[in-house]
């Protein structure tokens, strides 16, 4: 009932804090340049933007809680977004011993969109390729400009989705 929902929206908002003075901190770190060793540095990215897209998660929880999704357009720059996306994936790509490969086309326009949709979207899409990846192959990330915007694809050499599966995807 409604004391249920109350309590997990106390919840939620009590996550954005820690998670926001752990961005935080991680990025005073990274600043700092106390840690040189290319592997802690890349373990720290690594976590900072995984507590990044928490908070990213954290408040797309209280906006459903709200009973709304706001949508937010603004400049999406392609080449930023897939930094984003390399930092974020690209321990677990590794980890995976999967290459993650950006190949942006000469002709990427920026956008309008909701950056932080397209952020989400897009690394679930990749996150997906890259645990259904065959060990030694690469997940692509491409874009390319078309006359009326933006063509974004993620390839990979796994399996796929199963066509008894396809039409579930969006449930």
């Amino acid at each position: 009932g409604k004391l249920r929902k109350d309590m997990a929206v106390m919840i939620v908002l009590d996550l954005r804090s820690p998670l926001a003075s752990m961005i935080v901190g991680m990025d005073l770190l990274r600043e700092s340049r106390l840690i040189n060793e290319p592997d802690y540095s890349a373990i720290l990215e690594t976590a900072r933007y995984n507590a990044e897209w928490m908070l990213l998660l954290v408040n797309d929880i209280l906006t459903m809680e709200a009973g709304a999704l706001w949508v937010n357009p603004g400049p999406l720059v392609m080449d930023e977004l897939a930094a984003r996306l390399m930092g974020l994936l690209g321990h677990k790509a590794r980890q995976g011993e999967v290459k993650l490969a950006v190949e942006l086309g000469p002709a990427v326009p920026a956008i309008r969109s909701d950056g932080a949709i397209v952020f989400r979207i897009l690394a679930n899409v990749l996150a997906n390729a890259i645990k259904y990846a065959p060990i030694r192959t690469t997940v692509t990330l491409r874009a390319d400009g078309r006359k009326k915007g933006l063509l974004i694809e993620v390839e990979d050499q796994g399996p796929g989705i199963p066509d008894s599966e396809k039409t579930k995807i969006f449930e």
